[in-house]
């Protein structure tokens, strides 16, 4: 039987168009890439204010730039779960629709 989140994961692995995923996608896609040994390493969030303005909230993304991220999450999934899913939880709150780009890469066993 297909899977639509597994569906999804393929299609952003194969990042040939950037997809806007819900927040409630973002979190389904999350816990399935766990499954298959994968973490979101970054996610962009965009604000939907209009047609032509869809402004970066940097506040609501994980920009993968911190290294402290990138290494801890990679290896600790209860912590990276925490993080992906406190920012679609703040999304809720804003007066506009948000909308999430992510990226996948492979976790890091524990040591």
């Amino acid at each position: 039987m297909p899977d639509a989140v597994y569906d999804l994961i393929d299609q952003i692995l194969t990042d040939a168009a950037r997809l806007q995923l819900t927040a409630l996608q973002v979190r389904a896609v999350a816990d399935r890439a766990f499954e298959r040994g994968l973490f979101i390493r970054s996610m962009e969030a965009f604000e939907i204010v209009s047609p032509t303005r869809q402004p970066l909230r940097v506040d609501l993304s994980i920009l993968g730039l911190d290294e402290d991220w990138d290494a801890r999450a990679s290896g600790d999934e209860a912590y990276a779960r925490k993080i992906v899913a406190e920012k679609p939880a703040l999304a809720a709150a804003c007066p506009n629709t948000t909308l999430f780009e992510v990226w996948l890469d492979e976790q890091v066993p524990p040591r």
